[in-house]
């Protein structure tokens, strides 16, 4: 009996902290500029949304404007949590960036490297020096932890404080 309070319990608070979270995601077919979906459970039209990015940030907009011009948003998710929202955005040559709740962003992920204007310059320069001709794959910005996290191409892992000083390979 004991067992199924506390499976009944365990359930209602996963039901609790799975309800208190907002999810949207809204895809863009690229062939139909002016044809999306929003999704919760299954893709339906929404003929209000004439552009995929409508429901981003201006700084996101802005952002994805000045270091990925010409790249289409193939797909992007509003997250509401406790620390408000958060952006996901896929672009159609498959980077991948994440967007704090003011628009900056906390992830990026970049198959071809991520572009050198948005590394931090002492990560930047420690990569150059000690992994030359490598480039960074992915860079996360670990707000609760104080680091920063670079992958290479070649699959090191790097750990830099927030100011970019080097702290660690990551095992």
């Amino acid at each position: 009996m004991k067992n199924l309070k506390l499976a009944t319990l365990s359930l209602l608070m996963g039901t609790f902290v799975f309800t208190s979270c907002e999810k949207k995601v809204v895809l863009q077919n690229p062939a139909e500029n002016n044809t999306t979906a929003s999704k919760t459970e299954v893709v339906t039209p929404n003929p209000e949304a004439n552009n995929v990015d409508q429901n981003l940030p201006p700084q996101v907009k802005t952002f994805l404007n000045e270091h990925y011009a010409g790249i289409a948003i193939s797909k992007h998710e509003t997250k509401t949590n406790a620390k408000g929202k958060q952006y996901e955005v896929q672009l159609n040559n498959g980077v991948e960036i994440e967007f704090d709740n003011d628009g900056n962003w906390k992830g990026i992920k970049d198959n071809n490297g991520v572009p050198d204007i948005l590394i931090p310059t002492k990560i930047k320069e420690y990569v150059n020096k000690n992994y030359k001709d490598i480039k960074i794959k992915s860079l996360e910005k670990k707000s609760d932890k104080n680091i920063i996290k670079a992958d290479l191409l070649n699959g090191v892992d790097l750990e830099f404080d927030m100011q970019g000083n080097f702290l660690r390979i990551d095992l």
